[in-house]
């Protein structure tokens, strides 16, 4: 049998979300779980039955003690370039939590690190993986959808959090439910069309009550205008209770619908042609082992596993994370300034897919 890949995870507040996969897999152990918070630690140490000897709220001397293949950074985005270089430098394969990090300039290094170390790093835009979003990949050139024309969201989804302090309560840091949330639906059509976005319009309002420095937007309208003449248009809710989101991709002779946030299912496409043809409308279901909520969180897991060993070549690189990360900075500007941003305003990149 392969020898087991020794695991561990820093920030157990979601880590766990990942842990929860590789139960009763014997090609998987999990060697080191590192936070903070010693009563989280002491729940997750007992949850998936590892010895004390594995726990620890020093992220460095976990790395040294356990010696892992393999780290789940799932902190705040403050933290991951940091933690994810140091990981690379320990020898460590990578799966960090989005959104990437704070600056392009914190990407690069990761980038460098990853290159120098000779390591994997994925990062957890999970709806890469998502049974729905690999059957618009893979029928995005079929006849029957035509030439590109756009695409659109809804996304209405509350916030948790409301404590003082917290990092989700700042857009610098890419919290809210706008940047730390909807930039899965920003990312996924970034990755499906794979075209540089060129310039980027926000018009946002906050009206929930929160602590005194929070300044997410509770409701806005993103316009997102994309290389090759097609736009994104983002419609945005933080419905406090509420939780709806579909996509729709568009092209000259059908559109794809992408309904996902199914809590207990696992999405769904619709694919609506030309009434003239002879099949117009079709219905695509995803397989029942398909991951459900946080759809392609099971899949990317386990794909990791793959990754690390060589065996499969990444689906969220952190040049495609590196993409979403400047769009994000893009929004936050023209959100502050409530007026187009232009993509050599971020960055004079055209695309960080063809780096």
């Amino acid at each position: 049998m392969t020898k087991p890949l020794r695991i561990a995870v820093v920030g157990l507040r979601h880590g766990g979300e990942h842990l929860d996969h590789y139960r009763q897999r014997r090609d998987v152990e999990l060697v080191g779980l590192c936070d903070r918070d010693q009563s989280l630690l002491r729940q997750a140490g007992e949850k998936y039955q590892t010895s004390p000897a594995a726990w620890f709220t020093d992220y460095g001397q976990m790395l040294r003690t356990a010696q892992p293949d393999a780290v789940f950074v799932m902190t705040p985005p403050p933290l991951h370039a940091a933690m994810t270089i140091q990981a690379l430098e320990a020898g460590c394969h990578v799966l960090v939590a989005k959104s990437l990090c704070r600056t392009l300039e914190e990407g690069e290094a990761m980038i460098r690190a990853r290159n120098l170390a000779g390591r994997q790093v994925e990062v957890g835009l999970q709806q890469h993986y998502a049974p729905v979003y690999r059957y618009v990949q893979e029928h995005l050139r079929d006849p029957d959808f035509g030439e590109l024309r756009g695409a659109w969201v809804q996304k209405y989804y509350p916030s948790y959090w409301f404590e003082p302090g917290h990092w989700q309560n700042r857009v610098e840091t890419m919290g809210g439910a706008l940047l730390d949330c909807g930039i899965h639906e920003m990312d996924v059509i970034l990755y499906l069309l794979n075209l540089p976005w060129t310039r980027v319009f926000v018009s946002g309002r906050q009206f929930l009550k929160g602590p005194p420095e929070r300044n997410t937007p509770d409701a806005a309208v993103v316009l997102i205008d994309l290389a090759a003449g097609a736009r994104i248009t983002v419609d945005f809710l933080d419905s406090h209770a509420y939780c709806y989101v579909r996509t729709g991709i568009v092209g000259s002779e059908g559109k794809f619908e992408i309904e996902h946030w199914e809590p207990r299912g696992s999405g769904h496409v619709r694919f609506h042609a030309n009434s003239s043809r002879p099949k117009p409308k079709r219905i695509y279901e995803p397989p029942p082992d398909a991951s459900t909520g946080h759809i392609g969180i099971v899949e990317q897991s386990l794909y990791f596993l793959d990754v690390c060993r060589g065996t499969a070549p990444s689906r969220s690189t952190l040049e495609s994370a590196m993409e979403s990360l400047s769009l994000q900075i893009a929004v936050t500007r023209a959100l502050r300034e409530e007026r187009w941003v232009r993509r050599e305003e971020i960055t004079p990149r055209k695309d960080w897919r063809s780096a």
